[in-house]
């Protein structure tokens, strides 16, 4: 990985870098060693907003998605729909 990602003037930040695994059930998580860096091993992670996990469907991240949707109707619920702010 390191000198692919070389040829584009790039380096690998280890202290991000995960492992996701795809069997099930999941594996204890745990470290291991990749070019003398210590990689943990994770059965989820959050990549580019999204939780992708070991299951390989999308079923935990349209969960986390209502219940972001459901927080953010809470809070207009209560700050916006129940003020005192006139509709003219």
């Amino acid at each position: 990985m390191n000198q692919e990602v070389q040829h584009f003037g790039l380096e690998i930040n280890w202290t991000k870098t995960k492992i996701r695994t795809i069997t099930d059930p999941p594996p204890v998580s745990g470290t291991v060693q990749v070019a003398g860096n210590t990689v943990e091993i994770v059965d989820k992670f959050t990549y580019l907003g999204c939780q992708i996990d070991c299951t390989g469907t999308s079923e935990t991240e349209v969960l986390r998605q209502i219940a972001i949707t459901r927080d953010c109707m809470k809070s207009l619920d209560c700050n916006i729909w129940h003020s005192k702010i006139s509709t003219t």
